[in-house]
């Protein structure tokens, strides 16, 4: 044999071996030392110098021969034999074929362009080929770097032969917006071939929103009037965008419950839709509740994400501060104007003040002229407009009109001003013939009024004497010059006087001037009242009734007036006692605040527990000018609750009802314990196919506070067995209920009569279906009203 051939063979697989006859035909032994060939060839027996294959004269022996290749393709060489023989043995041609299994795919790669993020995704083909010479089994399949890629249907032991195909599947469903990409490595026991690579990406499509400003400012505002500012959603991905609400939350380090403060424009309709690339504008409502600081966060929601705006803006309140409660214009020649009196309007709050109006009305009108800027005119905080008023009588006699101020002041936003004056004819007069010291604080003297005395005449006067006459005469004092005066031709001289009541009693005196040119003084009558106190607070006490655990804060108003005739200045509210959990109110609404005589201010109160408690409070008010700590108590008082519903059964239990048996309704009583009218909502857990039924006329009508009404649920069972069902009480508009109760009963077989059987119909049973389909009927009403 001159050749050995193996044909193909697997790379590293060591092939059958071959046999090779070698024969000695010599005379002698011959000794074989040594094999010569290639490495991927091996032969069995292999001989060496110190072990030789000896072969006897004429013998033949057999060797081995294997082929392991290492490569691809054709392997061939040549086998010589070193031996002790004189001629040489001929080379043995050996030749063979490495095959292997070799993966290939396509395509190469994969690209999934565009697809919708959260979609079902998008599967492409890839096809898997062993374009070797040797079949592979495949592995092992390594899942894609990016979990938006999968790989099926290449299960790990899949055998290929040679040019045989496999499809498998490649998915993208991606999970976020923008491009991704990954690889996966299929494994296999191909020797040359174990790992190929796919490559592949993809793009997610979705909508993304951004959201301008991030920081939205409101600047300043007044309590109670809203001002606007826009809010920029834009879409910046591909798909459409919903924006499916805007809601408002209280900023960390705000105060409670600014976020009420925020709202969205009344135009603006839910959801909203944005196409790709474009933008719209929400107009976002700041209405400040509260004077200060009001910081809030907007969260838009989108079928993006979500987005956090972060809202500030300033509550402002004007307060209007007049430089004289009235106008007192005194004794006035008749057909003369007097001199202007001016009457200073100053904005000592800290909003824009807005005076629309400045109406004088009246009896005597016509006698009074006023001189006022163009109408509507706004003041800054801190400054001053000025008003003139003319007063020219007609007539001998008392005039009397009003001068209303109309502006945008919250607590006080029309004040009047009382304007007098008296037309004479003679020429000593008095400024008024009344000083009214009204209503005054017990042992306390009021601030001064002030009567002018005047000499109209071309010759000078003398003012003897200056007495107060009549009962209580004691509780005025009269501040005067030292007498006699004299008052020179068309001069004029001021006398105060104060009033300090010792009781609630009214005094009515008078103040009597003396001329040593007149035979009869000229008097002016004194009237006072004294009052225990100069301050009220209502109502008393203030009731916030059940509120909600963790619910919107409720607020409500607390009324301050002044009962004196003199302005009053208001102390810091103070604290006796409290419990529970603490009310809500801004001190500077209070502390330091003017009110003039009859004006009152509303203190907004809130209320917005966290847990469940009863809550009381004393707030003690009082005014530093008179100084009167503690003038006036309210209690504040309120119940959290978790439930504002209460129903008076647990469960019903209808029994075994015999069949053809009417069975009575059973009656639920439900209660409102809060303080605000609540509308009720009932119903049945399951409807469809269920023996009970609903009658709820009495829930019509809203419940009023602390106020019952009763529903009743009947039981009409069809067929037999036991039936379970619950009845639900809601609040209009809640995600929770208020109560469940459960509701069970059971249909009673009917008796058989024995050895009797009827299978026809009659009139008399067709009589009763109808009757069921019409209690089935009258049932589903009943759920479905």
């Amino acid at each position: 044999m001159s050749a050995l051939d193996f044909g193909k063979q697997p790379v590293t697989v060591v092939s059958e071996p071959l046999s090779l006859m070698i024969r000695n035909s010599g005379t002698a032994e011959l000794e074989i030392t040594r094999f010569i060939h290639p490495s991927v060839f091996s032969i069995s027996p292999s001989p060496t110098e110190s072990a030789p294959l000896r072969i006897g004269v004429g013998q033949m022996v057999p060797v081995y021969v294997s082929f392991t290749p290492r490569t691809l393709g054709m392997v061939e060489g040549r086998l010589d034999i070193i031996s002790n023989a004189v001629t040489a043995a001929p080379s043995v041609s050996l030749k063979g074929i490495g095959i292997d299994g070799r993966m290939s795919l396509t395509p190469s790669s994969l690209s999934f362009s565009g697809v919708d993020v959260g979609a079902p995704g998008v599967a492409r083909s890839v096809t898997l080929t062993n374009s070797g010479e040797y079949k592979l089994t495949v592995t092992g399949v390594d899942p894609p770097e990016d979990a938006a890629f999968t790989v099926s249907g290449l299960p790990p032991g899949t055998v290929l032969q040679p040019g045989e195909d496999r499809p498998f599947t490649v998915t993208f469903k991606p999970v976020r917006r923008g491009y991704a990409g990954a690889s996966t490595v299929i494994r296999s026991d191909s020797v040359l071939n174990p790992t190929l690579h796919l490559s592949m990406d993809g793009t997610g499509l979705a909508a993304a929103v951004e959201v301008l400003p991030a920081d939205l400012s409101f600047g300043r505002a007044n309590v109670g009037v809203p001002t606007s500012q826009n809010l920029s959603i834009k879409n910046t991905g591909e798909r459409e965008l919903y924006v499916s609400n805007i809601a408002f939350v209280d900023a960390p380090a705000g105060a409670p419950g600014a976020a009420l403060d925020f709202g969205v424009g009344g135009s603006v309709t839910f959801p909203l839709a944005v196409k790709p690339s474009e933008s719209v504008l929400v107009p976002i409502l700041f209405t400040p509740q509260a004077l200060g600081l009001r910081q809030a966060r907007a969260i838009v929601y989108t079928n993006d994400k979500a987005v956090e705006v972060n809202l500030q803006g300033e509550g402002t309140s004007p307060v209007l501060k007049l430089s004289s409660p009235g106008l007192e214009f005194g004794s006035v020649r008749v057909g003369s104007p007097s001199a202007p009196r001016v009457l200073r309007l100053t904005n000592t709050g800290t909003g824009v003040l807005t005076v629309r109006s400045l109406v004088v009305g009246g009896a005597d009108v016509a006698s009074f002229l006023l001189t006022s800027p163009a109408l509507p005119f706004s003041l800054v905080p801190g400054a001053t407009s000025e008003i003139a008023v003319t007063f020219k009588p007609e007539a001998e006699r008392v005039f009397a009109a009003q001068l209303v101020v109309e502006s945008n002041d919250t607590y006080m936003p029309g004040v009047v001003v009382p304007m007098s004056g008296v037309g004479v004819r003679q020429q000593l007069q008095l400024s008024t013939p009344v000083l009214e010291f009204g209503r005054q604080l017990i042992h306390y003297p009021s601030s001064p009024r002030t009567v002018r005395v005047i000499n109209n005449s071309d010759s000078p006067v003398t003012l003897t004497a200056v007495t107060v006459e009549g009962a209580g005469a004691s509780r005025f004092s009269v501040m005067v010059p030292p007498l006699p005066l004299s008052l020179g031709p068309r001069q004029e001289q001021e006398v105060m006087v104060r009033f300090t009541p010792s009781s609630e009693a009214e005094v009515d005196c008078v103040l009597k001037f003396s001329f040593s040119e007149m035979p009869d003084p000229l008097g002016v009558e004194l009237n006072g009242k004294g009052i225990p106190a100069v301050l009220s607070v209502m109502p008393t006490p203030l009731d916030f009734g059940a509120v909600r655990v963790g619910g919107a804060q409720r607020v409500q108003p607390l009324t301050l007036t002044n009962l004196s005739s003199d302005p009053i200045i208001l102390a810091a509210p103070e604290v006796t006692y409290a419990t529970g959990v603490p009310f809500l109110y801004d001190e500077a609404l209070v502390r330091d605040r003017t009110l003039e005589p009859g004006m009152s201010i509303i203190v907004p109160v809130g209320y917005q527990p966290m847990v469940e408690t009863l809550s009381e409070t004393q707030l003690s008010f009082g005014t530093t000018l008179p100084p009167k700590p503690r003038s006036a108590e309210v209690q504040l008082e309120g119940r959290a609750v978790q439930r504002f519903l209460s129903v008076d059964r647990t469960r019903l239990e209808f029994g075994q009802v015999a069949a053809g048996t009417q069975v009575a309704p059973r009656d639920i009583t439900i209660t409102n314990h809060s303080s605000q009218p609540q509308r009720v909502v009932v119903k049945l857990k399951n409807l469809e196919g269920t023996p009970f039924s609903l009658e709820a006329k009495a829930l019509a009508e809203p419940l009023p506070p602390g106020g019952s009404a009763t529903i009743s649920v009947a039981f009409e069972p069809q067929t037999e067995g036991e039936a379970e069902n619950e009845v639900e009480v809601w609040l209009q508009g809640e995600t929770e209920a208020e109560a469940l109760i459960p509701v069970t009963g059971s249909l009673e077989a009917p008796e058989q009569a024995g050895g009797c059987a009827c299978d026809s119909t009659s009139a008399g049973s067709a009589g009763m279906l109808a009757l069921l389909a019409l209690v089935g009927l009258g049932s589903r009403r009943r759920r479905n009203g």
